[in-house]
């Protein structure tokens, strides 16, 4: 069974994500798995089961980068074919992944970690911001998530 991962919070150096995907890596690796981790990172490269895509630093700390290039993950995607599709975040990953057509990956699923959706909005917007229009910029991301339906596991149906 191949097993990919889509995040845009890692870093080689980083912590919770990384760590989590590693310790993922290798009990799928006891079971006989394939396991693919897609992430941003300064240049396109692949390390033994991360590829990276290329995107710009984030300012709070370079070793992070944005995932930027929604095309070049799908097709990445679309090449591995995996049988799970695992999604990392709310935001640029879960809009890659789900631009893809059923049948171009097995199980679609959401991780969603210990960060409300609203995280890194917050702290700029409630500052400079008015509330109406903080709660509006949320509103997308979490269309976004609730859009997978029922190949999400864990995850209601969207009504229609």
């Amino acid at each position: 069974m191949k097993l990919v991962d889509v995040t845009e919070f890692y870093s080689q150096r980083g912590g919770g994500v990384r760590t989590h995907l590693t310790e993922k890596a290798a009990a799928a690796a006891r079971r006989g798995h394939e396991h693919l981790v897609f992430a941003p990172g300064p240049r396109h490269a692949a390390d033994p089961g991360v590829h990276y895509i290329p995107g710009p630093s984030l300012p709070y700390d370079p070793t992070y980068h944005l995932l930027w290039r929604i095309g070049a993950a799908r097709r990445l995607l679309r090449a591995e074919r995996p049988d799970v599709l695992e999604i990392h975040s709310p935001y640029v990953a879960a809009i890659a992944a789900l631009g893809l057509r059923p049948g171009e990956f097995g199980v679609r699923t959401f991780v969603w970690h210990s960060d409300f959706i609203d995280t890194y909005l917050r702290g700029g917007l409630e500052r400079r911001l008015a509330l109406l229009f903080r709660g509006r910029a949320r509103r997308p991301p979490i269309a976004w998530s609730s859009r997978c339906g029922p190949t999400c596991a864990g995850s209601p149906t969207p009504a229609p």
